[in-house]
């Protein structure tokens, strides 16, 4: 008798425990899913952001419980059920579940890419990898096939060709149209660092727009005369958008509502 009621007081305890278990995950996951709604610069946002980088994890523990409840008890199936019906438009996000179809590119089409390069050194702290970034990180840019670039922390040592740091060098001869901010300068201007555009169509026009106080990054701008005859104009800069404060993204929400408001206006004036 006494074995008896050890194993039914076990089976109770075990059962207890998967269902708080079950539980966790299952909060887990609709807190991943609910990231997107929460403001990155709040003092949780960090929190779910760590959740959502979870989402895949948690998503294979809900669907195993699935199974899992339904071999032993099928009432419990209700709630990591519920938690996958709730979070379906995150997990779409997550995975694709669409057959994929191979999609042509509507010709002529211009192709931009942006990189921050980081002074084309790469992330390993072993010399002799930093000394083959540069020609890897090139080489790789030139494999996308853009048109445009539009780096960051691009460095270049001028009166040096050939050395490790004429960058310039690694891509003029596929991009022979560049416009470089040259927001930090040293050695009486023979080293410069900053944005740079990359252009295989002709630059027309080039501009620079310095930020205001201590700050000596711009936002460059280049107009291109595309090959059809239409010009367009290609912005880059050093967004650190991690250092954006709160009022920064208010006004951001402030610019994208002006910008709705203008379309509306635009969009009644065709109907008048």
């Amino acid at each position: 008798m006494a074995g008896n009621s050890i194993g039914l007081w076990l089976r109770k305890w075990i059962k207890r425990l998967l269902i708080t278990i079950n539980l966790l995950v299952a909060l887990a996951f609709l807190a991943s899913c609910a990231s997107p709604f929460i403001p990155p610069q709040s003092s949780i946002g960090w929190v779910f952001g760590m959740l959502a980088l979870a989402l895949p994890y948690l998503t294979t523990l809900l669907v195993f419980s699935v199974f899992f409840w339904l071999t032993i008890k099928p009432i419990w199936v209700l709630l990591p059920l519920l938690s996958l019906v709730i979070g379906y438009a995150q997990i779409r996000n997550t995975w694709g579940f669409t057959a994929s179809s191979p999609k042509s590119k509507q010709k002529p089409s211009l192709r931009v890419a942006h990189w921050n390069v980081h002074s084309l050194t790469g992330i390993s702290k072993n010399k002799e990898r930093k000394q083959l970034a540069r020609t890897e990180i090139a080489r790789a840019l030139k494999e996308t096939g853009a048109q445009i670039l539009c780096l960051q922390e691009f460095n270049h040592r001028y009166n040096e060709p050939g050395s490790r740091a004429d960058n310039l060098g690694l891509f003029t001869d596929t991009y022979p149209y560049y416009h470089f901010s040259k927001d930090f300068t040293r050695d009486s201007g023979n080293y410069a660092s900053g944005c740079i555009l990359f252009s295989k169509y002709p630059i027309l026009a080039s501009g620079k727009i310095p930020f205001r106080g201590k700050n000596p990054e711009s936002v460059i701008f280049i107009d291109v005369l595309l090959p059809q005859g239409d010009t367009v104009r290609i912005h880059t800069t050093h967004m650190q958008s991690f250092k954006f404060a709160e009022r920064d993204y208010v006004d951001i929400e402030k610019i994208k509502l002006t910008a709705d408001l203008v379309d509306g206006l635009t969009k009644l004036d065709k109907l008048q």
